[in-house]
């Protein structure tokens, strides 16, 4: 979990684990960094999570951070997988982007995903009509993860426009009961979504 405060305003990252799935998961193996369950065939490992949101001004800044989270991620545990998360303010095109996937040690979820849905990037500066191309939320991972699903989650919500009259609409039956409303999205990012499954045999 990492914390910005902006204007005597603490902005947070969660972090959510869901404690059932992983108790199943590692039940019976405790001692070891590679936690074998009961099937045989399936492994829940030790890794390193990280979480960052990268300066939006400084050009220099975001590629250096890119070289001071993978220093960290080697000082931590240079052996374990690892799992890179965050607002990067960089697209796939940036030099901070190729400096964390150029080396080989992390992978962009987005490009080796075996089912990738993305209908739109990751920024829309509230607004549910604009477009882009670039990706500048990210979901980095070991090559020992291998990516089943990748989403872009483009949802938005809807609030009501007037006082809730009934709208003409054309081609439709009468019965129908269509009202004007607005489209809205609750962030000026829209969420990335990914599964990861550990695989150990790609574990260097």
């Amino acid at each position: 979990m990492t914390a910005k405060k902006q204007e005597n305003i603490r902005l947070y990252s969660i972090v959510r684990i869901n404690s059932i799935l992983l108790k199943k998961e590692i039940s019976g193996f405790r001692k070891h960094p590679i936690r074998q369950v009961s099937d045989g065939m399936r492994y829940c490992p030790e890794f390193l999570f990280f979480n960052l949101h990268m300066d939006h001004i400084g050009k220099k800044a975001r590629v250096e951070s890119a070289f001071l989270v993978q220093e960290k991620m080697k000082e931590l545990g240079a052996n374990l997988p690892a799992i890179l998360t965050g607002d990067f303010n960089v697209d796939q095109t940036h030099s901070s982007y190729k400096a964390l996937v150029s080396n080989g040690v992390l992978k962009d979820s987005y490009e080796s995903a075996d089912f990738r849905y993305a209908t739109n990037g990751t920024f829309n500066s509230f607004d549910p009509n604009n477009f882009t191309e670039s990706r500048i939320d990210h979901v980095f991972a070991s090559p020992s993860f291998h990516v089943k699903r990748y989403g872009v989650l483009t949802d938005t919500y809807r609030s009501i426009v007037g006082n809730g009259e009934k709208k003409q609409a054309n081609d439709c039956p009468e019965e129908i009961d269509i009202k004007d409303y607005q489209a809205r999205t609750p962030s000026d990012h829209f969420p990335v979504k990914v599964e990861l499954e550990f695989d150990q045999r790609q574990q260097k």
